[in-house]
């Protein structure tokens, strides 16, 4: 009898924990909660999501620096989905626990959203930021045509945002501005971090295709060296696609950016210019430290009327010469072969060329302690140094890459990358999971 009990019950959590497919309406509260961090507004069915969409769009002030926790799976059932946060009047603005939970069947195909994603437009504070955290996005469409639209699978755009440990696992298309995760990445002096974050995504262009990016696709946050950005502990395995400036982590940097321990398993492509296999655009004080890329990076149009820049961790590093804006690329490794089709463009093995604007000297930039395959059919290495397959796979170029940083960020384990070097937060994932 005991047994039976107990297995009733097993089969009531089970049936609980089951997400109920969105018949898309919406409900007329959250399930409980008062919004503030002690009592988060607790979101538990499809229904209730939609609501907190409908409370961010109706009026901004409705969710700024307030809290929301998932407590269930959500199925979204391939209905037609209103982002969280449709402008910049109308925002997203609080904290959203995810809780490990999962979102399913997520459907955006239109030709008018600007901001499009689970949620469109997402603002915070400097003093408090919004967060997204804890989320997966396990499958579903997102497809947008408007040319003046940003588009990632969390988030159109943000500012002032937090995302952690958020995990893409649906293609994305959109005109320009496309991110795995994010499309637009901060603004003028709104920063954003991003942490522990990944894709597996196809992300790809459809028009001009400008600003594609596993992760990101356009950081632009510019005001000099007084706000940065960060993308660390993250990585993309997804094909990443565009016209111009595809990366495997960001498509593009147009302001202060730092792109810290992360790696690229994704193929990389451009059609006309700036293919990279952490990014492939770095106008700006752009940093790249302790990354590494081991996919193919290609430029594919041979009829391309200007020389294209491509590399295996930059594709084309803009720049000014005056030292206010610059590239600088340390302690990274590259294994994936760079090619590009046009006659007379720029295949690096490291970085597309340290000097901007088709090879003038308006750009300037660095390469340090960084290393490539010496196979790769590269023009030059740019300031990288090349290293054998045998070479590659040894402990002491794993102390050459660590650099002697402390604590220590490369290791080595044959378990994992084929035996090439890989960071140290990865065995901590992997032995999480």
């Amino acid at each position: 009898m005991k047994k039976l009990i107990l297995l009733l019950m097993l089969v009531q959590v089970a049936f609980t924990a089951m997400a109920a497919a969105w018949d898309g309406t919406i409900a007329s509260s959250y399930a409980s909660g008062s919004g503030t961090s002690a009592d988060p507004y607790l979101i538990s069915t499809p229904q209730q999501l939609a609501y907190l969409a409908n409370q961010a769009n109706a009026a901004n002030g409705n969710t700024q620096v307030k809290y929301f926790k998932l407590t269930a799976d959500i199925d979204l059932n391939n209905m037609a989905w209103t982002p969280i946060g449709i402008s910049g009047t109308n925002y997203f603005g609080g904290i959203f626990e995810g809780d490990n939970h999962s979102i399913a069947n997520i459907f955006i195909n239109d030709a008018t959203t600007l901001y499009s994603g689970l949620f469109g437009y997402v603002n915070g504070k400097s003093s408090v930021n919004a967060i997204i955290k804890n989320l997966t996005i396990a499958s579903g469409t997102l497809t947008v045509s408007n040319s003046g639209s940003c588009n990632g699978a969390f988030a159109g755009r943000a500012q002032y945002t937090q995302f952690i440990n958020c995990k893409n696992k649906i293609n994305v298309k959109g005109f320009n501005n496309v991110g795995g995760i994010v499309g637009i990445f901060g603004a003028s002096t709104s920063t954003c971090i991003m942490e522990y974050c990944s894709n597996s995504g196809t992300i790809s262009a459809s028009g001009a295709g400008l600003h594609i990016g596993g992760l990101v696709g356009n950081s632009s946050v510019n005001n000099g060296k007084n706000s940065i950005s960060y993308i660390r502990f993250s990585f993309n395995t997804g094909v990443v696609s565009a016209i111009t400036n595809a990366g495997g982590i960001a498509g593009s940097n147009s302001g202060n950016l730092t792109i810290q321990e992360c790696y690229n398993t994704g193929a990389i492509s451009a059609v006309n210019n700036a293919a990279g296999g952490i990014i492939g655009y770095g106008y700006g004080l752009l940093n790249v430290l302790n990354c590494y890329n081991i996919a193919t990076v290609k430029q594919s149009n041979s009829g391309v009327s200007k020389t294209s820049l491509n590399g295996g961790i930059l594709g084309y590093p803009g720049g000014n010469a005056d030292g206010k804006y610059f590239s600088a690329i340390t302690n990274c490794y590259n294994i994936g072969m760079v090619t590009a089709a046009k006659t007379g463009s720029i295949a690096e093995a490291i970085a597309g060329a340290l000097k901007g604007g088709e090879l003038t000297t308006d750009g300037t930039g660095t390469v340090v302690n960084s290393y490539y395959l010496s196979t790769l059919a590269a023009t030059n290495s740019n300031g990288g140094i090349a290293k054998t397959n045998d070479e590659l796979k040894l402990k002491d170029f794993v102390k050459l890459l660590n650099n002697s940083q402390k604590p220590e960020v490369w290791v080595i384990d044959a378990k994992f990358n084929n035996g090439f070097p890989i960071l140290k937060w990865q065995i901590s994932a992997n032995n999480s999971k």
